[in-house]
């Protein structure tokens, strides 16, 4: 994917992830390694991520992000 659409598509999904998570509200994001939701969300909801998840061979994405308000 081209970087400046990988940013376009990023920020869309901050976009609805700030929209749609309800308060008091939780949610899980599967998302290769190449999004930066995490950086643009973390100012206003709170986001942790897994330090090891072997998922290798099972998942086609990398990352796992868990957002809650």
């Amino acid at each position: 994917m081209k970087p400046i659409l990988c940013k376009m598509r990023s920020e869309y999904i901050a976009q609805r992830i700030k929209a749609t998570l309800p308060e008091d509200g939780m949610g899980i994001l599967l998302i290769s390694l190449a999004h930066e939701v995490k950086r643009l969300l973390e100012q206003e909801i709170e986001v942790s991520e897994p330090e090891t998840l072997d998922l290798a061979g099972y998942l086609p994405f990398k990352t796992i992000a868990i957002f809650s308000r």
